[in-house]
């Protein structure tokens, strides 16, 4: 009985010819192959770090970035205002390994919010920022990074909550109460951002523009 089943499971007796998946010619493997060496060296460069608490988030990093086209999000805002019909809610996303990224960052979103709003009144947006930029949102930073954190509880003082990452200041030496009280800790952005996409939210990456 045993071998009736192997014959007829054989090539040439209706079953499918086994073709290799060649996953090394993935895009996914290709972008890991090519940047994974460049951050196990940004950890190795800071010795507290357990990387393997990093592994969980950088593929997420990963899992949002692939299934995001490639689109400017200057683009992804000029889609959104010609729809006729407002999206469930938009998240922004910022994750820079510059802690001076939110001086741009956050007018930027500002400009955004201003026009999204103006087309969609009471529009849901929110803003996750989980990179080095999140410590301008520490209070010991307020000298210096005033007007930017007063342009950020302006933003949630017009219903955009923003986030930051408790999990990433913490790995990095910082306390996670050291943030200004007007934001909201998470214990991983990448993950706030992948839950504001399951609810319908549009992801909309805030990367510095080239002018």
């Amino acid at each position: 009985m045993l071998q009736n089943a192997g014959k007829e499971a054989s090539p040439g007796n209706g079953a499918p010819p086994y073709t290799r998946h060649c996953p090394e010619r993935t895009l996914l493997y290709t972008l890991i192959k090519e940047y994974y060496p460049v951050f196990e060296a940004h950890c190795a460069e800071r010795p507290k770090i357990n990387l393997s608490l990093f592994l969980c988030p950088f593929f997420l990093s990963l899992c949002l970035a692939f299934s995001t086209y490639a689109a400017s999000s200057a683009k992804t805002i000029e889609i959104l205002l010609a729809n006729e019909t407002p999206p469930p809610g938009v998240v922004f996303d910022i994750d820079e390994w510059d802690n001076e990224a939110l001086r741009w960052a956050i007018p930027l979103v500002r400009s955004y919010v201003d026009r999204l709003r103006a087309r969609f009144p009471g529009l849901d947006i929110a803003v996750v920022s989980h990179g080095d930029e999140e410590f301008a949102l520490m209070k010991y930073a307020e000298p210096d990074f005033k007007k930017v954190q007063q342009e950020v509880e302006a933003l949630v003082a017009d219903q955009v909550p923003v986030h930051v990452c408790a999990g990433h200041a913490v790995m990095s030496g910082y306390s996670e109460n050291g943030f200004v009280d007007y934001v909201e800790k998470v214990s991983a952005g990448v993950v706030t951002v992948a839950e504001y996409r399951q609810r319908g939210y549009v992801h909309v990456p805030i990367t510095r523009p080239l002018n």
